[in-house]
């Protein structure tokens, strides 16, 4: 559940995996794991991650629980 929001918000950031990569100073392999579900994001890089898609970090929290 947790690959599917990371990338919905990416996507509605608008922002490609290299950019949003660069933007948020991780490798391309973790993001891409990540939103595989290869790899789980720590609290530290969901806040990065909604950070570089201006959002909240409660809201990706929100929305996992739901």
């Amino acid at each position: 559940f947790m690959p599917i929001i990371i990338r919905r918000y990416r996507d509605k950031a608008g922002f490609s995996q290299q950019q949003a990569v660069d933007a948020a100073g991780i490798s391309k392999g973790y993001l891409y794991g990540t939103e595989r579900g290869k790899d789980l994001a720590n609290v530290d890089m969901l806040v990065t991650l909604a950070r570089v898609y201006s959002v909240c970090p409660g809201a990706i929290l929100d929305v996992m629980v739901e």
